[in-house]
């Protein structure tokens, strides 16, 4: 952060700098939400689902079909969606 800061970079352009080398955004000096994020909203039979995504990636493996390999996890985003994943899991058993 120290190169961004010394070139005064704005808030939104220090963001894109973590994010190309592979960091979470630095939270906001204001200590406003940022909101970067927007969930995937789903209608099932359990209600409207929100969640989110997180990808990783191997990309530092030596391996080539290891280094290609992405792993997508959907995660709740809301307290409702949780509920919902829940009673839908605890059917499935």
């Amino acid at each position: 952060m120290r190169p961004a800061d010394s070139m005064d970079l704005p808030l939104r352009e220090r963001h894109e700098l973590l994010l190309h080398a592979g960091y979470a955004p630095a939270p906001d000096p204001s200590g406003t939400a940022l909101r970067l994020a927007v969930p995937l909203h789903l209608r099932s039979s359990y209600g409207e689902l929100r969640l989110m995504t997180t990808v990783m990636s191997f990309a530092t493996a030596v391996d080539v079909p290891l280094s290609e390999l992405k792993l997508e996890a959907f995660l709740p985003a809301d307290p409702a969606t949780a509920d919902a994943l829940l009673a839908a899991a605890a059917v499935a058993d």
